[in-house]
């Protein structure tokens, strides 16, 4: 079994245990809930700073350097307009790697209906052709669902080890699960 020996000062520090984590990676970008509130209104079609910092009570700093983080990670473009008589302003955009973080706000989403609800009828994810109804899912490499508890998550070199042993054809070993030795 292993027992994490991080400290409180070594999980601050990327790299202290190896390679950081993709969820540390992306956490260090999102991990603030106005990156998530903003990317999420621009699904919904907001792209202006006045219209962010209305619909979403966000203070004006605090916008602004959320919004800097977001297009210096690439997950939205700046574009200059400007209104007559008025100076330049910024729209923001969402790129393609903004898009594909619908996929982790559906996650999110869906955990919230689901273990948090709410009264009232929550915004929804539907097809844009038909409109049919969309779920969040884990799929294997062949597309097919997944039973929640039939993943888990392990590190890369346990994740290599059971797939070269499945491989072979030998039975992958349970090593990597909690309370298992």
């Amino acid at each position: 079994m292993h027992v994490d020996t991080t400290t409180a000062a070594d999980a601050d520090e990327p790299g202290a245990r190896g390679e950081v984590c993709s969820i540390q990676r992306s956490l260090d970008i999102l991990g603030q809930k106005w990156a998530f509130l903003i990317v999420r209104n621009a699904l919904r079609g907001t792209t202006r700073f006045s219209d962010f910092r209305k619909e979403l009570g966000i203070p004006t700093d605090v916008l602004s350097a959320r919004l800097s983080t977001l297009v210096d990670a690439g997950i939205f473009e700046r574009e200059s307009y400007q209104e007559t008589g008025s100076r330049i302003r910024h729209a923001y955009r969402l790129t393609r790697r903004g898009q594909e973080l619908k996929v982790v706000l559906a996650a999110l989403q869906q955990w919230g209906e689901e273990n948090r609800p709410a009264p009232g009828v929550p915004a929804t994810y539907i097809q844009e052709r038909g409109g049919g109804n969309v779920q969040v899912a884990m799929l294997d490499e062949d597309g097919h669902v997944l039973d929640i508890d039939d993943v888990r998550l392990v590190p890369a070199e346990v994740a290599r080890g059971i797939r070269s042993r499945a491989s072979t054809g030998t039975h992958p070993v349970d090593e990597a699960r909690p309370g298992q030795g």
